[in-house]
């Protein structure tokens, strides 16, 4: 077979998505596959081969026949695409051995694909699938949340489920599915909850002005990892957040996280004149999206250098804040937690970062309690990289390998003829 062409990729996905995913041909598996064909992230009880995806595919095709799957956004690079995307559909069959509840589910994915020569070859896959793993049981949402009317009660409920406990049933029933945050916010965060042991969130002032709530915020705990620099002290802190919450009737629509990095810094001991950090591009780095990727998962998500994150993340930028908040949900449960950079895909000006994330399972993750496993799954996040700065950010993480791993998957919500455990 000659090698792979842009045509031969290009073509091959999306006749992948029209006429198996979207016109339900079954069919035409073997014809876009090879023999040999793996799925690193297949759903639990999936055989990785051809033959267990072909079987998956048509029980879902079965228990969702108006099963539909939309790209947003391909990127190409060599013999690799990924897809960005949603899929959408209404069980009306028994599914994983649940019977049919006719909800439509929508969730996001995002797929790795490589080829060869017009054939795919093996397949990487994440979705925050939050609503699929809610009706399969994995995670349950509260009274308190359920029962919201209001936005002040919505916004309560967020700072409490959301923001203090990492409730992802809340997150998806409180934040829709497309609601963006201020990525650099974000990332603070995502640096605070890596660092603190004992994470505690108190709510000192929330006021609501129409479909706006604001609220004053503290966050504790112990700074027991490195962090902006600085090694951990060990003694209590107390960093001051200001959280905005936008929405329509219940439902957030766009969340910013603004820390005091002066008083961060201050709490934390971060280097003098480290409060305020100017916005600069890494030298070497415009135009250089893979060094940028590869710099933000050392500095930012392994580092926790609040400082990089004024590097290297765009002012402007937004992201996912579901995915955001997913994200530190596994950083909260794995305290312990590494991210390694596997592949970097690069078209144009986007990007996308395929990493392994490893851990050990210290606390509890969507309501189960630690088990001290230490396991494996992947992420797969898409960006802008413009000028040496990050933007329009998408995160994934492979949720459904990682509770299998934890031996947490129910046994209903497996495929049938596979053993639970």
């Amino acid at each position: 077979m000659s090698e792979t062409t842009r045509p031969e990729v290009v073509d091959g996905i999306r006749r992948w998505v029209r006429e198996v995913f979207n016109e339900h041909r079954v069919d035409r598996v073997e014809t876009l596959k090879v023999a040999d064909y793996v799925d690193w992230n297949p759903y639990p009880g999936q055989d990785v081969a051809l033959n267990g995806f072909k079987g998956v595919l048509e029980e879902f095709l079965e228990s969702f026949p108006d099963f539909r799957y939309d790209v947003d956004e391909e990127l190409f690079e060599g013999d690799s695409v990924v897809c960005v995307g949603k899929w959408y559909g209404t069980m009306q069959n028994e599914f994983m051995g649940l019977p049919a509840s006719g909800e439509l589910i929508t969730a996001r994915r995002t797929d790795a694909v490589r080829f060869h020569g017009d054939k795919m070859t093996e397949r990487w896959g994440v979705g925050n699938e939050l609503r699929m793993l809610r009706f399969l049981g994995v995670i349950g949402t509260g009274p308190e949340v359920t029962a919201v009317e209001t936005f002040e009660e919505t916004a309560r409920a967020y700072l409490d489920a959301v923001l203090g406990r990492f409730d992802l049933a809340a997150l998806d029933a409180l934040v829709d599915i497309d609601a963006v945050s201020d990525a650099a916010g974000s990332l603070v965060h995502l640096c605070v909850v890596g660092a603190l042991d004992g994470y505690a969130v108190d709510v000192e002032r929330l006021g609501i002005d129409g479909d706006t709530a604001t609220a004053e915020v503290t966050v504790r705990g112990t700074f027991a990892r490195p962090m902006w620099r600085t090694a951990p002290t060990g003694a209590e802190v107390a960093l001051p957040l200001t959280v905005t919450l936008h929405g329509s009737g219940t439902t957030i629509t766009s969340v910013t996280l603004a820390y005091d990095l002066e008083a961060m810094a201050s709490a934390l001991g971060a280097p003098e004149g480290e409060g305020v950090v100017e916005v600069t591009t890494p030298t070497g780095t415009t135009g250089d999206g893979k060094f940028v990727l590869r710099a933000f998962v050392n500095e930012v998500l392994n580092g926790r250098d609040v400082s990089a994150v004024g590097r290297l993340i765009s002012p402007e930028a937004t992201d996912l804040h579901q995915e955001t908040v997913t994200t530190a949900a596994f950083l909260h449960a794995f305290p312990d937690y590494r991210f390694s950079v596997e592949r970097v895909i690069i078209d144009g000006d986007r990007a996308s970062l395929l990493a392994a994330f490893a851990g050990t399972h210290r606390r509890a993750l969507m309501g189960h309690d630690a088990t001290g496993t230490a396991a494996i799954t992947r992420s797969i996040d898409v960006f802008t990289v413009t000028d040496g700065r990050l933007s329009d950010i998408i995160y994934g993480f492979d949720m459904y390998s990682l509770l299998t791993r934890l031996e947490i998957f129910p046994e209903k919500g497996r495929y049938p003829g596979v053993a639970a455990g």
